[in-house]
């Protein structure tokens, strides 16, 4: 008999502050899941580290024509998916490093942090929250079943800031420039439109 094809591993590529993150994170489970795929959760430090890597630039020093037609894709993928967003929040651009060291602290002590990194997302997109306010990652983290963990307390821990910089070093290795990105057989796919790609290898 064909021996069945061992479940493959995504590699996560992303940032708390990122909609396209937001918008490509329940369904990147979703794929996964039908798969018998694993996810390795990998947040990087995307503004200060990859993008002057890579050639990128944050938001506000992008011509106004990249800013406004960002505008418009969000628009349209937020009616697309269905998941209405505000479009410019009141805390963005976001400062990340205590939400994404959050989700690194959760992953140091063996949890699964999809949960948490959904719930930071959504408080920042839907919920129009500042995520750099423990109170607010605090709120996330109990709301999302998390209990009385506090990964904010683990959030200056060595551990957790040495893997934080191996997971920006490595990305950049893989030749990850931008956020959403998943890599799985080696193979790199940049952005949540690339779900459908995603879904076909995870199928072969």
């Amino acid at each position: 008999t064909e021996a069945e094809p061992m479940p493959k591993t995504i590699d996560y590529y992303f940032t708390t502050a990122s909609p396209w993150a937001f918008f490509g994170h329940a369904r990147l489970h979703e794929t996964a899941a039908r798969h018998g795929a694993t996810i390795n959760h990998k947040p990087v430090d995307l503004i200060h580290t990859v993008f002057p890597d890579t050639g990128g630039l944050p938001l506000k020093k992008r011509s106004a024509a990249r800013q406004a037609y960002r505008l418009t894709e969000l628009r349209r993928w937020s009616a697309f998916l269905g998941i209405e967003i505000h479009l410019q929040p009141t805390h963005f651009p976001a400062r990340t490093l205590i939400a994404d060291h959050a989700i690194m602290a959760a992953i140091v002590q063996g949890e699964d942090p999809g949960e948490l990194a959904l719930g930071i997302m959504h408080s920042l997109w839907v919920d129009n929250k500042d995520i750099d306010d423990p109170d607010a990652i605090r709120q996330v983290a109990q709301s999302r079943g998390y209990g009385d963990l506090d990964f904010l307390a683990q959030v200056d821990n060595p551990e957790v800031l040495e893997r934080y910089a191996a997971n920006t070093r490595e990305a950049i290795e893989r030749g990850v420039f931008g956020a959403p990105s998943y890599v799985v057989d080696g193979e790199l796919l940049w952005g949540q439109d690339r779900m459908e790609f995603l879904d076909r290898i995870l199928a072969s």
